[in-house]
């Protein structure tokens, strides 16, 4: 039986007219005119900042040696050159590093991947490990000249880089409204997107909005302007309704609506998460920054995890791996060289009250979003500072998000319960797109199970035969090889070798082994260990080639490739990785 159209999918001419029209020309020409005077602010600054005069110019050159660093002079340069020398001197720089395992003469304490991947974050996804999409890519679906409703759903969201993605990336003459609902079991997650939302409504400025959200979200330590931000505009809006609901029954679920203009933010959470929220806005009691940065470099103490810093290390260009040492020991995405003083505040929403920090601390920023993406950007003269290239994309894309929720009729909802259950939370409703994470993986909640819940969920091709269901594989292969060596152990073995063999080639290309035969054997190891990363790498392919698996508009014998792929032809609903 198919679905009845909704009423707003069977709009008339004026009422289309009037969705593309929801502002005023006058208005929406304001809003683009404040979106472009952030440009301005994207510029890179001039890195010479620690004196007691720091440098307020736009950055036009950097250091040659390493093109990390941006300055507006010469004058400059010569002057933050004690600060910069210890960093240009790296030995990453100079090709001497080593990892500390060979220069303290041992073993690496690392014993398998799983280990590795486990600590570097497996349970913990405040941070995104797989790099954002675009879930919606309306050139590629409906067309640019699609102007109904869409209505998004994000299961299992884990933070909000697909749906800040995806609402940023909409054509510009795209003036329809959006429906954005948005669930997670973990409650840390969906109180910080509920707090990356209130930023981004709340605060007017879309520069200040950016980089807030930019350093609650990435950041150990914040601004004293933020910290108010949350403390002064924030935290009192969930402190009236927890007031409001404060004899309600524990498990009660209770549901709140913020209205913004067209917009709104609703939240449906039980008295007992709601009594939670404030905490998320306070700085615990006790956390100072000093205490904050020893309690970040205790969790980063040990050969364990010096091991797999180092082991990172070797799979990244020496820069790279020079901007994700600092990031790590100062916890603050800022572009390189660029002086963290302001930031003086411990971020309240990644340590708890046993001042323990939620955020594993080898998370990484870069890997939550398309790398070549942001560094193709270019921003600045610090051509090789990831970092840095990352600080000025995710401004520009949380800008273009906050012009979003101002152009558009943008409806979010926010849940907190388990996946499994969300159908029956969602009767009778449907939706363009269905984002569901990995949940298809074996150990969570498996492809079936996924497919018979959030399938029927699809809206109907005879209102949008472009609805997809997006899941994503990650450990796919991996569970598929270890079926493989308890089922078949020789095909395991060989398979094991070839994929060697693949790493191999890819490592040794072109390197030429050191002359001096005392420095060989040192050679020899580092590549065994690069081999083994690039092994990695090779699983990585793979888990991405099979993590396009998607189901088009309930039809669960039919698929085609995910948006991003752009494929026209429809395909047997398999992964990649079988076809």
């Amino acid at each position: 039986m198919e679905e009845d159209p909704p009423s707003r999918h069977k709009l008339g001419p004026y009422q289309l007219d009037r969705y593309r029209q929801t502002l005023p020309n006058q208005e929406m020409e304001s809003l683009k005119k404040k979106t472009g005077d952030l440009r301005i602010d994207s510029r890179a600054l001039c890195c010479n900042q620690q004196s007691n005069l720091p440098c307020p110019k736009v950055a036009s050159l950097a250091c040659k040696a390493c093109l990390m660093v941006s300055y507006c002079s010469k004058r400059c340069q010569t002057a933050h050159w004690p600060d910069h020398r210890k960093d240009c001197q790296s030995p990453l720089l100079k090709g001497t590093w080593k990892p500390r395992w060979m220069t303290q003469n041992r073993q690496p304490t690392f014993s398998n991947d799983s280990m590795v991947q486990m600590t570097l974050g497996a349970f913990n996804r405040l941070l995104g490990n797989v790099p954002a999409i675009d879930v919606i890519q309306l050139a590629k679906n409906e067309g640019l000249n699609f102007q109904q409703p869409l209505d998004l759903l994000f299961a299992a969201s884990g933070d909000l880089r697909n749906v800040v993605l995806s609402v940023a990336d909409l054509p510009p003459d795209y003036r329809s409204p959006l429906t954005i609902i948005i669930n997670d079991l973990e409650f840390d997650i969906v109180a910080r997107n509920l707090i990356f939302l209130l930023i981004m409504f709340i605060e007017e400025n879309p520069n200040t909005a950016a980089e807030a959200m930019l350093h609650v979200w990435y950041s150990t330590l914040v601004t004293e302007p933020c910290y108010n931000l949350l403390q002064e505009r924030l935290k009192p809006m969930v402190e009236e309704v927890c007031s409001k609901i404060a004899e309600k029954n524990s498990r009660a679920l209770l549901e709140k609506t913020w209205n913004f203009g067209n917009s709104s933010l609703q939240i449906v959470l039980t008295r007992e998460a709601w009594m939670k929220l404030p905490s998320y806005f306070d700085v615990p009691s006790g956390l100072t920054k000093e205490v904050a940065h020893t309690v970040r470099q205790a969790s980063m103490n040990g050969p364990f995890h010096d091991d797999l810093v180092d082991r990172v290390i070797l799979k990244m260009s020496p820069t790279m791996a020079i901007g994700m040492i600092k990031y790590h020991e100062d916890g603050v995405l800022v572009p390189f060289g660029q002086s963290h003083d302001a930031f003086t505040v411990p971020n309240p929403t990644v340590f708890d009250s046993t001042l323990e920090l939620s955020m594993i601390d080898l998370a990484n920023p870069l890997a939550g979003w398309s790398m070549k993406t942001f560094l193709s950007n270019k921003a600045g003269p610090a051509k090789r500072d990831a970092y840095g290239q990352l600080y000025h994309y995710l401004k520009r894309v949380f800008t273009k998000f906050h012009f979003r929720l101002r152009s558009n009729e943008v409806s979010f909802e926010l849940h907190h319960i388990d996946v499994r259950t969300l159908d029956k939370t969602l009767a009778g409703r449907h939706f363009d797109r269905i984002e569901v994470n990995n949940i298809c993986d074996t150990h969570r909640v498996g492809i079936q199970t996924t497919l018979g819940t959030f399938g029927p969920l699809l809206r109907s091709p005879s209102v949008n035969s472009h609805a997809t269901l997006i899941t994503l594989f990650l450990n796919a292969v991996p569970e598929t090889k270890m079926m493989t060596r308890l089922m078949d152990p020789m095909l395991a073995r060989i398979a094991s070798i070839h994929e060697t063999e693949l790493a191999s080639d890819y490592i040794m290309h072109g390197l030429k082994k050191p002359s001096n035969p005392a420095k060989i054997g040192d050679f020899m190891e580092i590549q065994a260990i690069k081999i083994n990363c690039a092994l990695d790498m090779v699983h990585g392919s793979q888990r991405l080639r099979a993590g396009s698996f998607v189901c088009q508009s309930g039809d669960e014998s039919e698929a085609h490739n995910h948006p991003s792929l752009a494929a026209a032809d429809r395909q047997r609903c398999v992964p990649d990785a079988e076809r």
